[in-house]
């Protein structure tokens, strides 16, 4: 079922520029890799099944305001890609391989966020978490974000 985008999610949605994407990013890291399997599981279950909005694509008609609607395409499986750092894998080469990823939009063909996987860092995972303003708020994502990790609480939907 369509339905229309609120009018501050609108708003993020028409503030966002190439120079300027309206993108929420946080990184998280593991001492041990993460199987791209398990993190497929744990958004599936903590983020998909608990908040259905990241079911759903814009739709952004060339008159009259812009919509949900359900990605007909979509899979979790889509919004994770893996990634590999060369050797050491430290911190300065996350830090860049996070500033690329940072400096791009989100394209609207599916659901507004993505997951980069990224292995070897520190001989453990690190996961850099994209997710456009439009869905909700920063606050919002920061809770939903905290959410996926164990022992802590949903936020709201």
């Amino acid at each position: 079922m369509s339905e229309p985008l609120g009018p501050l999610d609108a708003i993020w949605l028409h503030l966002d520029a190439p120079e300027n994407p309206m993108v929420v990013t946080a990184v998280l890291w593991f001492d041990a890799p993460l199987p791209r399997d398990v993190l497929v599981g744990v958004l599936g279950e903590r983020l998909v099944q608990r908040y259905p909005r990241f079911r759903h694509r814009i739709v952004e008609p060339p008159v009259g305001p812009p919509w949900w609607e359900p990605d007909p395409a979509f899979s979790v499986e889509r919004h994770v890609e893996v990634e590999t750092l060369d050797p050491p894998g430290d911190r300065a080469a996350l830090q860049a391989l996070v500033s690329a990823r940072m400096s791009g939009r989100l394209e609207l063909d599916r659901a507004p966020w993505r997951f980069h996987l990224v292995q070897g860092y520190r001989g453990g995972s690190a996961v850099i978490a994209r997710l456009h303003h439009s869905l909700a708020d920063g606050i919002t994502l920061s809770r939903i974000l905290v959410g996926l990790t164990d022992g802590h609480a949903p936020a709201p939907p």
